[in-house]
């Protein structure tokens, strides 16, 4: 946390020293703005430990020793979305930084195949999973409103509840458990860690349209991609992640001329 409160206070400088050289063309590239995305999260999980979930409440015929029931195959194509600010500053020619700051939804439901039925399915219900990001990126203008960036995410993930169990897919409706109902839990808990802070590479694009008649304010259609290096949990387990995001950024230029 103190990394990242040196790192805010130290951008606010770099942003100040900007702001004094409002005589350089360069200037009308700086921007301060929020943004806001919706998209996908890719989880694959060929392994999660139970061992590594606290706080566990078990149901049903869940056996603890067994992990979450299979050591395979959980994966995900799951809804996420995030919010932020952003700050971008010009540096030489057509290239630049910018930096975000985010929170983001990364959780999803994983399931995988049930050992004993092609009929079942195992789940495990990781939707309240968030993130608080820190992103940067080298910029280069192609066009004058188009922009490419590639760079880093440094994520800390924060814990929340998951939930764990078993459902049918079969459309019978005489098709259910004991409970009368298609899904049973058969834990709860929380993880005890995660690989904290993750480190991931990012790729995006984004598209600047003007929104008033001097050119300082614009809405910008965005598209960003981000690789998670590694598992986002400890050994044992093996979970990766992977996000695809398209939003638009509100963006305000201090020192743009109008042109």
């Amino acid at each position: 946390m103190k990394i990242r409160i040196f790192l805010f206070v130290a951008l606010l400088l770099l942003c100040g020293v900007s702001a004094r050289a409002q005589q350089d063309s360069a200037a009308r590239l700086v921007r301060y703005g929020v943004f806001g995305s919706a998209g996908v999260n890719f989880h694959k999980a060929p392994y999660i430990d139970s061992r590594q979930i606290v706080s566990m409440a078990f149901y049903g015929l869940y056996s603890p020793a067994r992990g979450v029931r299979t050591e395979k195959n959980f994966g995900a194509m799951a809804f996420g979305w995030s919010s932020g600010a952003l700050i971008e500053l010009p540096l030489l020619n057509e290239f630049g930084m910018s930096f975000r700051f985010s929170y983001a939804k990364i959780g999803g439901l994983l399931t995988a195949p049930y050992e004993s039925s092609p009929l079942m399915e195992q789940y495990f219900d990781t939707s309240p999973l968030a993130q608080l990001g820190t992103e940067a990126y080298l910029t280069f203008r192609l066009l004058d409103r188009f922009v490419l960036y590639a760079g880093v995410q440094l994520a800390t993930i924060m814990n929340t509840p998951i939930e764990g169990g078993v459902r049918i897919l079969d459309t019978n409706r005489y098709s259910v458990f004991s409970n009368g109902q298609k899904m049973r839990y058969e834990f709860t808990g929380s993880f005890n860690t995660f690989n904290n802070p993750n480190l991931g590479l990012s790729a995006g694009a984004c598209y600047e349209i003007p929104i008033d008649n001097s050119k300082q304010w614009f809405c910008a259609l965005e598209l960003f991609y981000t690789y998670f290096l590694g598992s986002i949990i400890p050994e044992p387990s093996i979970w990766a992640l992977t996000t695809l995001r398209a939003g638009v950024s509100l963006r305000y230029a201090p020192f743009a001329t109008g042109k």
